[in-house]
């Protein structure tokens, strides 16, 4: 492909990737997305690169860093994320060229994986190039109507619970959930603040309070949508009527807002599925609408992956580990 030339990409170049962003997805990106997602990263900096003909920016894409807990053992892993290619030079092979550059560059670094979540049209780039998909993430929701159902019954506000629009001071002495049998987001209080920076929304924590230690949390955030998006949720001990208090607060919450209804994704292997199929989130039960659609879980390995690796249940993967747009 003489006529195209593959670069690393810099922070110079964040004017020229939200242009290219918009081209390929007719969606404006704000700069300061891309400053907090790639560079702003307390596990550090994305690995960026780019395609160029002659001097204009026409594919992009990323590998984010990310620390998960490995099965008990903390690990550095990659994200793939944003694979896009400008319309005019689509259908050329620039997807792969830019899969390949990614995945030469993460490979020099030897993690035990990287992952990527992505739609079903990505995924068919991905698998041509090394990726393997492993399942996929459920849009779970609570319309309106339940919503307003639910608060007609109970309205009353928990005593326990206090809202925050922000993370400082909360978490410092906090005991993350780990579960050491599985594969999950390292958390942390640093890792807390940057993931609820991302400018494109804002962000509300509902602490639930034993006297005057938070014995659980509940970090949700609100889009242009009028959509309230669950993305966080635990609780010490996994203590069900703390999860229980806390989604009753969301939905008063939600109520109060006018809000079109709730929004959760995740994998159906996950407790958080659970949690949410008991206080009666639904899967969309109509053949079309946004709602229908699931993301893709794909990985990669440099070495052959182990069948742990492979098996979707080995993972807690929700809202989270996804970016929100």
């Amino acid at each position: 492909m003489g006529e195209f030339t593959v670069k690393k990409l810099e922070q110079k170049n964040i004017a020229q990737m939200t242009e290219l962003f918009s081209l390929a997805f007719n969606m404006h990106l704000k700069p300061e997305v891309v400053q907090w997602k790639y560079f702003d990263n307390p596990a550090g900096e994305a690995i960026w690169m780019g395609i160029f003909s002659v001097d204009k920016l026409v594919g992009s894409g990323a590998m984010v860093t990310e620390v998960l807990n490995v099965f008990g053992k903390s690990h550095t892993v990659y994200k793939c994320t944003d694979l896009m290619i400008h319309p005019a030079h689509q259908g050329k092979g620039l997807a792969s060229l830019i899969n390949a550059a990614l995945r030469e560059q993460v490979w020099e670094l030897n993690p035990v994986f990287s992952y990527t979540l992505c739609s079903k049209n990505a995924t068919s780039n991905f698998l041509k190039n090394g990726w393997i998909n492993i399942g996929g993430l459920s849009n779970f929701f609570k319309p309106t109507l339940l919503l307003k159902a639910s608060h007609f019954i109970n309205s009353k506000p928990n005593k326990n619970i206090r809202k925050f629009t922000s993370p400082d001071g909360l978490f410092e002495n906090y005991a993350f959930k780990t579960d050491n049998t599985k594969i999950n987001a390292a958390k942390s209080a640093k890792f807390m603040h940057w993931r609820t920076q991302n400018p494109n929304f804002s962000y509300f924590i509902l602490g639930h309070f034993n006297h005057s230690e938070m014995d659980g949390y509940l970090i949700y955030s609100v889009g242009i949508s009028g959509i309230f998006n669950l993305i966080d949720l635990e609780a010490v001990g996994d203590d069900k009527q703390v999860y229980k208090n806390l989604l009753k607060a969301l939905e008063i919450e939600a109520v109060q807002a006018n809000c079109k209804g709730i929004v959760g994704i995740c994998l159906e292997s996950n407790s958080f599925y659970n949690i949410l199929k008991s206080q009666r989130y639904l899967k969309n039960p109509f053949k079309k609408g946004p709602l229908l659609s699931t993301i893709d879980f794909n990985i990669l390995s440099k070495e052959k992956p182990s069948e742990a690796l492979l098996n979707i249940h080995s993972w807690e993967v929700f809202g989270l580990l996804y970016d929100d747009v």
